[in-house]
């Protein structure tokens, strides 16, 4: 059994963990034991002809040692610990998922990285979900998600990227710090410092971020370079909000910015220069 430990909320609350690979096992011993089926001999490889057609309880009565030796069976569990090295948890998930449906990086995420931050963002994303298909916020958060989106968990990657350029965009230098034309590692690195509690980001703020992420999704939706724009501008949803609705042709129009997409967008040239400007 693998499992995802979850630090409690301070030094005196329990850990939880979270299996990541494994329950299904768990479900029908559980389900076993509390008497939901029966044993068929065709599927034991020892004891068939002493525990066909016979539930937990009806193998009890008439197995006491048997049952007892069963109860007292260990099982192996891995625990990915929270400061596993980032690489040994992602080689973890990948040995797991060979053969099956791939985990995509931020299904990984959401697994590996536990915060009040990425709580606030999947009771944002459920919320939302859970929401009647009349309701506006429902039809916005649609129109810039698709249910394949949706399906590969591609709503929380954005809102990842997000809470990563708001927290690493140094607006004093006009520089994205640890970028280094990786995003996926700085990205990773925000989640872990925000599950370790070395970076705090305000409730409000958090909920600035998740907001302003779809209002721009939305304004720049047919823009091909709508993700380069948007890790750019988040930085200032929480204070210059006003200032970039009111700016925002020429933000999307400007040479300068234009320039910045010709060759290799994702540089990290690139991205400081667009944060500059």
């Amino acid at each position: 059994i693998y499992v995802v430990e979850i630090p409690g909320k301070d030094v005196l609350s329990e850990n939880k963990y979270e299996v990541v690979d494994g329950k299904q096992r768990l479900s029908t011993i559980i389900g076993f034991i509390k008497n939901e089926f029966k044993l068929q001999e065709r599927y034991l490889e020892y004891y068939g002809d002493l525990y066909n057609n016979k539930n937990f309880s009806e193998i009890r009565d008439l197995f006491p040692k048997d049952t007892n030796e069963m109860l007292s069976s260990v099982l192996d569990i891995y625990v990915i610990t929270a400061n596993s090295p980032e690489f040994t948890k992602y080689d973890i998930f990948a040995r797991l998922n060979k053969g099956a449906e791939p985990l995509k990086v931020n299904e990984i995420r959401r697994a590996i990285y536990h915060s009040h931050a990425t709580s606030i963002i999947s009771k944002y994303i459920e919320d939302i979900i859970a929401l009647e298909d009349s309701e506006a916020a429902k039809i916005e958060y649609e129109d810039v998600f698709s249910r394949n989106d949706i399906k590969r968990f591609e709503d929380y990657g954005r809102f990842y990227k997000s809470l990563a350029f708001y927290q690493k965009s140094n607006l004093n230098d006009s520089i994205v710090e640890d970028y280094n034309s990786r995003p996926r590692d700085m990205i990773n690195n925000v989640l872990e410092k925000l599950q370790k509690k070395e970076i705090d980001i305000s409730d409000s703020d958090i909920h600035t971020i998740l907001n302003k992420t779809i209002e721009l999704s939305s304004m720049l939706k047919d823009n091909k370079y709508k993700e380069y724009f948007i890790d750019t501008l988040i930085p200032f949803t929480t204070t210059k909000w006003e200032v970039i609705c009111e700016k925002f042709k020429e933000i999307i129009e400007n040479p300068f910015i234009l320039k910045t997409f010709e060759k290799s967008p994702a540089t990290t040239t690139n991205v400081n220069d667009r944060l500059k400007y």
